[in-house]
């Protein structure tokens, strides 16, 4: 009787082991599963303000880009009357360049600085008429259909404005 006590003491703890593992394996399963739904949580959790940072971040951006462009604008609203007056004085140049080119008989050039002078001034209105905005737009526009001219355009102002000063301190 003693072996066949020993059998079913055997036969117990067996399935007593059996039991033990398999409850270990179903918590270890459970622990797995609550670990991969915190993972989950917490990585949703991670990614939605990640995507709140971002979205404050873009429109931080926007923000700043806007003051500038109204501080820009601002800006330039002060100093337009300036700049349309240095314009006209330019006009104003050109317009006596012509007049002395004349009394010494250089007619056709002298019709060349009353063209340029003509356009300086039309220049000047338009810098007084238009918002910031409105030129930005308008230059772009013209630079894209018109490179070669612009660039032309920039080398004779800048021949201009290398020569003028220099002319009118004789």
């Amino acid at each position: 009787m003693n072996h066949r006590n020993d059998k079913n003491i055997k036969a117990t703890i067996t399935e007593k082991a059996a039991k033990v593992q398999q409850d270990l394996q179903e918590s270890a399963g459970q622990a797995a599963q609550k670990a991969r739904s915190k993972a989950e949580e917490l990585a949703e959790q991670a990614h939605s303000k990640a995507s709140h940072l971002t979205d404050q971040a873009k429109e931080m951006a926007d923000d700043l880009a806007q003051h500038a462009k109204t501080e820009a604008s601002a800006t330039y609203d002060q100093h337009k009357k300036q700049a349309a007056d240095q314009v006209d004085k330019i006009a104003g140049a050109l317009h006596q360049s012509s007049q002395d080119l004349r009394t010494h008989i250089e007619e056709p050039i002298a019709h060349y600085a009353d063209m340029a002078a003509d356009q300086v001034e039309q220049i000047s209105g338009y810098v007084r008429n238009k918002n910031l905005d409105d030129i930005i737009h308008n230059v772009r526009e013209l630079v894209r259909k018109h490179p070669l001219l612009c660039m032309a355009a920039a080398l004779m102002v800048g021949l201009f404005l290398v020569r003028f000063p220099k002319g009118t301190q004789r």
